[in-house]
């Protein structure tokens, strides 16, 4: 994930329970470890500004299911129980 003696920012965390690290490996490759919570709207608004545009991702790339709005009960199962091949979903009018 991240290369020798290289940076690890972590700009975003869900809360749905404790996370565990190799910190071993953190150690031996000396990477540098940042958190960066954020709370002014502002600032991380212009830092998205900044970084959308350079990441070589595309949020469509991550979209594996489509549902209609009459099924977004559904929708919304799919997202809390994650089944197979399940990343995200968009809802259509």
């Amino acid at each position: 994930m991240t290369a020798y003696g290289g940076r690890l920012v972590i700009a975003g965390y869900h809360a749905d329970g404790p996370r565990s690290v190799n910190m071993q490996t953190w150690n031996w490759k000396g990477i540098d470890v940042v958190n960066a919570h954020e709370r002014r709207p502002e600032v991380y608004v212009e830092a998205l500004r900044t970084v959308l545009p350079r990441m070589p991702l595309s949020v469509a790339s991550l979209q594996t299911h489509c549902f209609p709005l009459e099924r977004i009960a559904e929708a919304f199962q799919f997202a809390e129980e994650r089944p197979p091949n399940f990343v995200k979903s968009i809802i259509e009018p």
